[in-house]
């Protein structure tokens, strides 16, 4: 029988706030660049300099943008058997996972680093929506009984 847990995507405030930042940053850098009056002066190699500056603020824009949108989807569901774990659509089995981390004390996020993985993929990072407590004696449980170290650190994930 599993058991059963409501979970979601972290919100990512760290990245939220050097996103729009940078993008701060760049927008004005390029918003001044378009708007200099001497444009007849401009080179070519100018002009494709003001070309990527632009490539790089979208993309700091879409990042910002796809971060926003991670944090505000529903949630999903956690489902521990006892030799794998099911979230976010992904199954991983117990003798694939190689640490089971835990960053933060309030609200904390919880990773499953796959063996060979220097990150935590994106998929295996959550945080419980509700009734917490219980989901992480849960995930610890489910950890010791199949011998998978638990530790308390921040880790990193892909965007």
């Amino acid at each position: 029988m599993p058991i059963i847990h409501s979970v979601k995507r972290p919100f990512r405030i760290r990245n939220l706030i050097a996103f729009s930042l940078i993008s701060l940053v760049w927008s004005y850098m390029v918003i001044r660049s378009w708007s200099h009056e001497a444009w007849n002066d401009k080179d070519t190699e100018d002009i494709i300099v003001l070309f990527f500056q632009t490539l790089l603020l979208l993309m700091y824009y879409g990042s910002l943008i796809l971060t926003l949108y991670r944090g505000f989807k529903k949630p999903t569901e956690l489902y521990m058997n006892p030799d794998e774990i099911t979230v976010n659509g992904r199954t991983i089995q117990a003798n694939e996972v190689k640490v089971v981390m835990k960053m933060g004390y309030f609200r904390p996020v919880i990773g499953i680093k796959p063996i060979g993985k220097k990150v935590v993929p994106l998929k295996l990072c959550f945080k419980f929506s509700e009734n917490e407590d219980q989901g992480i004696s849960d995930i610890q449980s489910w950890a010791e009984t199949n011998r998978i170290k638990i530790v308390n650190q921040d880790f990193m994930t892909w965007l």
